[in-house]
């Protein structure tokens, strides 16, 4: 048994991400009691996009050997400035394109000026 648990625990594969997945299927499986649509699944999907986009942009930064403190605060001000703009209102689609430009500029400045530094 001993053998068994040295020769799996630097196994390559992570079996241990999918046992948690699955046990966090299961988890919420019991707590819809089974009433789970593509409807529902797609609209948890919706919501996780961004947060899912933003951690495969930090995952490029620190593969590429660089460190980017800035996301966070980004992501929150694009959020303040959209909902700011948009005042209640779900039709107007000048906050989207306001906090668009919003996300590009703010996160584009520090960007260009640790670039501008490092290439100093």
């Amino acid at each position: 048994m001993r053998g068994l648990k040295e020769k799996l625990r630097y196994q390559s594969f992570p079996f241990g991400i999918y046992g948690l997945l699955l046990v966090i299927i299961l988890v919420f499986l019991g707590a819809t009691q089974g009433n789970v649509s593509p409807a529902h699944l797609l609209n948890i999907a919706r919501s996780a996009a961004p947060l899912g986009i933003a951690a495969m942009g930090q995952t490029i930064v620190l593969i590429a050997g660089g460190l980017d403190l800035s996301m966070g605060a980004t992501i929150s001000m694009v959020n303040l400035v959209a909902a700011s703009v948009m005042n209640g209102s779900r039709e107007n689609e000048t906050p989207k394109k306001l906090s668009n430009f919003a996300g590009f500029f703010i996160s584009s400045v520090p960007d260009l000026c640790s670039a501008a530094d490092a290439a100093a």
